[in-house]
């Protein structure tokens, strides 16, 4: 028998998105994953088809929207599509492949009961070989992208070099269940909205910025005539962003890596590396106050 679960409060977050702007559009993630080696697409095609099995969240599909816009959603018991290979090593240079996955990366998954994440097994240009992954946000966050990528070549490793075959991945649907019962314990919310409360009112509503630095809230300043805003203005209408790559600098981004090795920090780390990028960009300590947003451990 199959079972329907409500969206956690992470994913409500993303799926109000898409109410808000009328398109799934605005819930896709996409990463490429890549080295410059040769590859044995038959071995990566049997990891990913693995892959799908050991991860639920690629299973997952959505009813169709009730009268209020909401879904229910379900993990399918397998996935039996096959795993296409495109051949894009013939291409000038490899910024004009990324610019074709970048418009992969806009395509939407559209109507219900359907699935909600692709593999596409690469060739690229200059010997890098690997796969596109494109996903409704939905179903991950970025934390949850870079565990399933790192299992996917842990299997790939095992298989084709004999190292350590990767350890099971906690189940989605229990972990699923026990986030929705906490959202449900009325104590507990409680207790977590006080928390936050008591954060916003000691610190302040967090400051807009991105990787181009403070310029975006500095014209919304301009904009409402408030010096003191500290929130930008939601795009409504441009939803093809252009994409900008900001360039670590690598001896720093070493040593936080190997701080997090050495002390056994989790990939969630990643938020405090974007912190340290936004002080960075905008030369100044304030957004180190980073953003959370109710995450979701499946």
């Amino acid at each position: 028998m199959r079972n329907y679960y409500p969206l956690t409060a992470a994913q409500k977050m993303h799926h109000n998105w898409i109410m808000d702007y009328g398109t799934q559009q605005v819930s896709g993630v996409s990463v490429v994953a890549s080295v410059q080696a040769e590859l044995d697409f038959g071995l990566l095609k049997k990891c990913i088809q693995m892959e799908t099995e050991r991860s639920g969240c690629t299973r997952v599909r959505f009813t169709k929207p009730d009268k209020d816009g909401n879904v229910k959603q379900y993990i399918e018991k397998q996935d039996s599509r096959d795993i296409e290979l495109k051949d894009l090593s013939g291409m000038e240079s490899l910024a004009k492949a990324d610019e074709l996955m970048q418009q992969w990366a806009y395509e939407t998954f559209d109507g219900d009961n359907i699935p909600m994440c692709e593999f596409i097994m690469l060739k690229l240009p200059e010997g890098y070989n690997g796969f596109f992954l494109h996903m409704d946000h939905r179903l991950i966050d970025s934390c949850g992208l870079v565990v399933m990528i790192e299992d996917l070549f842990q299997l790939y490793t095992h298989y084709r070099y004999g190292t350590a075959c990767p350890q099971e991945l906690v189940d989605f649907e229990t972990v699923l269940k026990k986030d929705l019962a906490k959202a449900g314990n009325e104590k507990r919310f409680a207790k977590d909205k006080k928390f936050w409360d008591d954060q916003l009112d000691a610190l302040g509503e967090p400051l807009y910025s991105d990787i181009q630095g403070p310029a975006v809230l500095e014209e919304a300043r301009k904009r409402h005539g408030n010096p003191k805003l500290r929130a930008s203005d939601i795009e409504m209408k441009e939803l093809f962003v252009a994409v900008k790559d900001y360039h670590l600098e690598p001896y720093a981004t070493q040593n936080l890596m190997d701080f997090c090795m050495n002390h056994q920090l989790s990939t969630k780390t990643n938020a405090f590396c974007l912190g340290i990028i936004l002080c960075n960009v905008s030369r100044s300590f304030d957004y180190l106050i980073y953003p959370y947003y109710p995450a979701y451990t499946s």
